[in-house]
C-alpha cells in the first residue's frame, strides 16, 4: 500500500534535486501516476539553454559571496519551485538549509491538487519526515534513497561562463558552474549580485531563491523532545483518512480519481459523496414505468460501468453494503425492496440527516408543501466540475403521478429538496452525485 504522505516527502525531494535521475523507484512513480496539479502562476517562459558570447572566463575574480556560500555547503534560502516531474507538475513553496551534510526542508507542496505541509530532514546519514501538527517523525529508511533525489553539496564545482540569460521571464546576468560532487553544470541567476534562481543541466530544475544567507536558524535540524518516533504503518493508523484527525466529516479527499465529500466515519469506514455533479444522467430510460431503485437504470449503471471506471486497485477498497430504501414518508410511495451495492445515490433521509435536519422532513406532508427549503439549501447545492449549478437525483421514490408512473426526489439547483418530484421526470436528465463507504484499513 502507498502512502502518500511517503510519496509526497519523496517528490519533494525530486522537484529538489540537482541531478539528471533517470532512475525512480516505484513508489516515486506511483505517486507521480495520474493527473497532476496546476502550474504554478509564476512558472517561467522556457528557459533558453543557448549560451550567449561571452569573454573568457576570469577564474582570479573574486566569487560572489552568495555562490560562495552554496560551494562552502552552509546556507539557506526561501524557494518556489518551478519544475515538472515525470509529466506532473509538483508546486511546493519553503526553504531549504544545508550545513555540514545535514540537509532541512519545508513548506508546503501540491500533488495531485492537494496541498500538504512537509518538512524534512537529514542528519546522521538519516532522514526524518516531521509531521508538526501531530508531533510525530518518521524515520525514512536510512536517507539513502532520498539522498539520491537532493544533491545539495556544491564543493568542488567550478566556475565555466558567465553571461546573461532569462529566468522566470526575466533576463539577468548568470555565473555558471560545473563539475564537484553533484557532477552537473548549474547556473546561479543573480539579482544585484545575490543570487536569485538556479537552474540546472538543460532547465531539469528551476528554483526561484529569496533571502539566501549563510546564517542557519538555530533548531533547523531538529524537532521537539516530545515528538513521537513511529514508522510509517504507525502514521496512517493514527492520522490517515479516518484516523484521530485527518479524515473528519466536511473533508474532501481524492479517491479513484475524482474528489470525494466526508459525511460519516464509523466502524471502520468512511461515507463519500462526490464533491461535484460527476455527469448528467437519466434514473430510468422509460418515463412510463413503475421503478424503484432496486430496478433501476441508474442503479445499474452505478454498481457496472461507473464502478468498473475505477482502477481495480482502488474499487477493491469499496464496502458492499445493505442500502436501505425507505417509503416516501409524505406520499407513502413504497422504497421497493432493500438491496446489496457498493455504489448508491443518497435517499431522502440521508440528505436531511448529513446536511442539516431543520425538522422539515415530518412524518406526514405539510399542506401545499411539496418540497424542503432551509437554512441548509447553500449547503446542499451542487455544481457540476464546470461550475454550474445542477439538480442531483436521490434514489428515494417521490408521489406517483395519476397515471401510475413513478417520479423520484431530488435536490435542486437551489438546493431544495423536491420531495414530491414534481418537475423532473425519470427519463429527464439529472445530476450524479454518487456515494460510496471506502474500508479505511484498505486506504
Amino acid at each position: 500500500m502507498i502512502r502518500r504522505f511517503a510519496a509526497i516527502i519523496l517528490v519533494l525531494a525530486l522537484a529538489l534535486s540537482f541531478a539528471a535521475c533517470n532512475r525512480i523507484d516505484d513508489t516515486v512513480k506511483d505517486a507521480l501516476s495520474g493527473e497532476g496539479g496546476t502550474a504554478l502562476s509564476d512558472t517561467p517562459n522556457e528557459t533558453s539553454n543557448t549560451t550567449p558570447d561571452v569573454d573568457p572566463v576570469d577564474t582570479d575574480k573574486d566569487i560572489i559571496p552568495s555562490i560562495q556560500w552554496l560551494l562552502d555547503g552552509t546556507y539557506s534560502f526561501d524557494f518556489t519551485r518551478i519544475i515538472e516531474a515525470s509529466g506532473l507538475w509538483v508546486d511546493n513553496n519553503g526553504s531549504l538549509a544545508a550545513d555540514g551534510g545535514n540537509v532541512a526542508i519545508s513548506g508546503k507542496t501540491q500533488v495531485e491538487g492537494i496541498v500538504t505541509d512537509v518538512r524534512v530532514i537529514y542528519k546522521d546519514g538519516k532522514s526524518y519526515s516531521v509531521d508538526d501538527e501531530h508531533k510525530i517523525v518518521m524515520e525514512s529508511s536510512d536517507g539513502s534513497d532520498l539522498m539520491a533525489y537532493i544533491i545539495t553539496d556544491y564543493s568542488g564545482m567550478v566556475k565555466t561562463g558567465e553571461g546573461t540569460g532569462e529566468f522566470n521571464g526575466i533576463t539577468l546576468p548568470y555565473e555558471e558552474y560545473s563539475g564537484g560532487y553533484a557532477g552537473i553544470t548549474a547556473r546561479f541567476y543573480l539579482d544585484n549580485g545575490v543570487v536569485c534562481g538556479i537552474e540546472n543541466d538543460g532547465n531539469e530544475l528551476l528554483l526561484s531563491v529569496r533571502n539566501i544567507t549563510n546564517n542557519i536558524p538555530a533548531g533547523t535540524f531538529d524537532w521537539p523532545a516530545d515528538y513521537a518516533m513511529v514508522d510509517d504503518f504507525d502514521y496512517w493508523e493514527l492520522y490517515g483518512p479516518g484516523g484521530n484527525t485527518s479524515c473528519a466529516v466536511g473533508d474532501v479527499i481524492q479517491f479513484g480519481g475524482y474528489d470525494w465529500r466526508v459525511l460519516d466515519v464509523r466502524d471502520g469506514k468512511v461515507l463519500l459523496l462526490s464533491d461535484k455533479v460527476l455527469e448528467l444522467k437519466q434514473l430510468h430510460h422509460e418515463r412510463n414505468a413503475v421503478i424503484t431503485w432496486a430496478n433501476s437504470d441508474i442503479r445499474q449503471y452505478l454498481n457496472g460501468e461507473f464502478y468498473n471506471s475505477i482502477p481495480t486497485s482502488e474499487s477493491a477498497k469499496i464496502a458492499e453494503i445493505t442500502i436501505v430504501n425507505n417509503d416516501n414518508p409524505w406520499y407513502g410511495t413504497s422504497g421497493g425492496s432493500d438491496t446489496s451495492d457498493k455504489i448508491f445515490l443518497l435517499s431522502l433521509d440521508e440528505v436531511v440527516g448529513y446536511f442539516g435536519d431543520s425538522g422539515k422532513l415530518t412524518p406526514s406532508r405539510p399542506a401545499g408543501t411539496t418540497g424542503i427549503s432551509d437554512e441548509y439549501n447553500s449547503a446542499r447545492a451542487a455544481a457540476d466540475i464546470g461550475g454550474d449549478a445542477r439538480p442531483w437525483w436521490l434514489r428515494s421514490p417521490a408521489q406517483v403521478q395519476s397515471n401510475g408512473w413513478t417520479t423520484f426526489t431530488y435536490v435542486e439547483r437551489t438546493g431544495v429538496i423536491n420531495v414530491s418530484g414534481i418537475g423532473n421526470s425519470i427519463n429527464s436528465l439529472g445530476g450524479v452525485r454518487p456515494a460510496l463507504w471506502l474500508n479505511l484499513e484498505d486506504y
